[in-house]
């Protein structure tokens, strides 16, 4: 039976609402992600750096790359070992549909990822938001990985907001989690035996714009160029969707097409999720299914109390 954060806990749903975090199931993955464009907007007082201490990851990254001269050298070491990061499945989020299991970016991926960044940066990239855009043109790359490592990437942020809203709720069954000399109360999670990492809601979605890019085909389109070196590519008929392999394609040929994204990218809304309207209904049905239980209870009989009164009717007999 799948259960909440707040209903395991037993914790006041108006209190903890006031904590801005989303009301996780401790047993079953929740399909939002951390979006890399919301992190600007954050509402609480320990993401407030949260945007600049991603950024400047990917400063970082950006600068191994381009030091890189070969596969394997000291610099590319160094970015691989910054794409290797650890995999959290505290949070609760994902694809999963069983569970609280996620998955990481393996050895191969990264490899390719590596690789492929080393081309688009060394072709003229500037803006650092193209690594925002990785999982559109590299394939085995989707929203729960860029979030897994977004979620790598401000841990500290992650555990400090987490040990106050357990303090401040007074949460109880507390695990003490030690990280970098400082030790946290969280929730232990007795579904996963891991600890509970919270986070605001205001940095989530049910789907990150770098991946509702339904104007890239647009973009692509209308540029004469593309358009026909789109052709030699693939035979575009009444296709109006565009492969990764190909946009990695188009992206290595036409320079200009990586800042045409980025200022694609830049122009959308971010907006986090609805979760009071929850158009995509992964909380609703959680809520109803408890307020029906509540109304109409259905006493459920046990196989052994079922057979122990069917000797007893044949018993009579």
């Amino acid at each position: 039976m799948t259960i909440s954060f707040t209903d395991e806990f037993q914790v006041d749903k108006k209190a903890f609402s006031g904590t801005e975090a989303l009301d996780i199931f401790l047993n079953l993955d929740t399909r939002y992600f951390i979006d890399p464009a919301l992190l600007v907007s954050a509402n609480v007082p320990e993401f407030s750096n949260a945007e600049y201490i991603v950024s400047e990851y990917f400063k970082d990254l950006k600068a191994l790359i381009l030091s890189c001269e070969r596969e394997g050298d000291m610099f590319w070491r160094k970015a691989d070992k910054m794409l290797a990061f650890k995999e959290y499945t505290n949070t609760c989020l994902g694809y999963s549909n069983k569970g609280t299991a996620g998955s990481a970016i393996g050895p191969k991926i990264r490899k390719s990822l590596l690789k492929n960044l080393k081309s688009i940066l060394a072709s003229g990239a500037e803006d650092i938001r193209i690594f925002e855009l990785i999982g559109i043109f590299q394939e085995d790359v989707g929203a729960d990985r860029i979030s897994d490592l977004i979620v790598f990437i401000l841990l500290d942020n992650i555990l400090a907001y987490t040990d106050r809203v357990t303090r401040n709720l007074k949460v109880q069954n507390i695990f003490k989690y030690e990280r970098n000399g400082k030790t946290y109360s969280l929730p232990f999670n007795k579904y996963n035996e891991k600890a509970v990492f919270l986070l605001p809601k205001s940095i989530l979605t049910a789907l990150p714009i770098a991946y509702a890019f339904c104007d890239i085909s647009r973009v692509v389109f209308e540029n004469e160029q593309i358009r026909a070196s789109m052709n030699d590519l693939v035979d575009l008929g009444n296709k109006r969707g565009i492969s990764k392999e190909h946009l990695l394609a188009l992206i290595g040929r036409f320079p200009d097409l990586k800042q045409e994204l980025i200022k694609l990218y830049l122009a959308y809304d971010p907006q986090q999720y609805n979760f009071e309207k929850d158009m995509q209904g992964d909380h609703f049905w959680y809520e109803f299914s408890k307020e029906i239980y509540d109304k109409y209870p259905l006493e459920l009989k046990s196989k052994e109390k079922l057979e122990n009164k069917t000797i007893q009717r044949f018993s009579r007999e």
